[in-house]
């Protein structure tokens, strides 16, 4: 389930499953949260991944390193963080 910082839910996110690839990252799988806040992936094999959260507006992209196992991600709670505004209003 993906919640903001008030942990209401937040539809429509964008997540990516990576897997480590060298010193970088590969995209394995993709999906986006439901009204609900909840997101599922297809079965994959247990071992460490990486969820990408991206797309949407006023929230800061988010990875996050995660074990899968056998029964993959249940339980999973991730609080997005709120985008910061490099903008300074000027009176």
């Amino acid at each position: 389930m993906v919640v903001d910082e008030n942990s209401a839910v937040v539809p429509k996110v964008k997540i990516k499953l990576q897997v480590p690839d060298g010193k970088e990252f590969r995209d394995i799988a993709a999906t986006e949260t439901d009204p609900n806040g909840r997101f599922v992936f297809e079965a994959q094999p247990a071992g460490d991944y990486r969820l990408v959260f991206a797309g949407v507006p006023r929230f800061s992209p988010a990875a996050i390193p995660v074990r899968y196992s056998t029964t993959g991600f249940k339980g999973l709670r991730v609080t997005l963080p709120v985008a910061t505004s490099d903008s300074c209003q000027q009176d």
